[in-house]
């Protein structure tokens, strides 16, 4: 990380890490679970199976979340560009159309 990097970046990355081990190891986890109960197979391949679930769960969550983000960011976007529209549309228009009294 360079000199001018601030701490909460820092940290922030820190705990995006963790949320990623967490979420690898809770997928895994269900997923073993899940296998266990299901599957006949040796132990080891179950495991081994299971993951690789939690590698590509984590991944597709991370990018999940990402998405929503950005859906997010997209919909606020339009709305604060509403709302700009909506506050200089008196500077376009006569006071009598927009219903605004005479002393304001």
């Amino acid at each position: 990380m360079s000199k001018d990097t601030a701490m909460i970046e820092i940290l922030g990355t820190i705990l995006s890490r963790l949320v990623n081990v967490a979420l690898f190891i809770i997928i895994t986890i269900l997923a073993l679970v899940f296998l266990r109960e299901n599957v006949e197979m040796n132990l080891a391949l179950i495991a081994l199976i299971a993951m690789i679930i939690g590698v590509v769960g984590t991944l597709a969550l991370r990018y999940l979340f990402k998405l929503l983000q950005w859906i997010g960011g997209l919909l606020s976007d339009g709305r604060r560009h509403r709302q700009r529209t909506e506050s200089t549309m008196h500077l376009l228009m006569p006071r009598s159309l927009t219903g605004a009294s005479a002393n304001a």
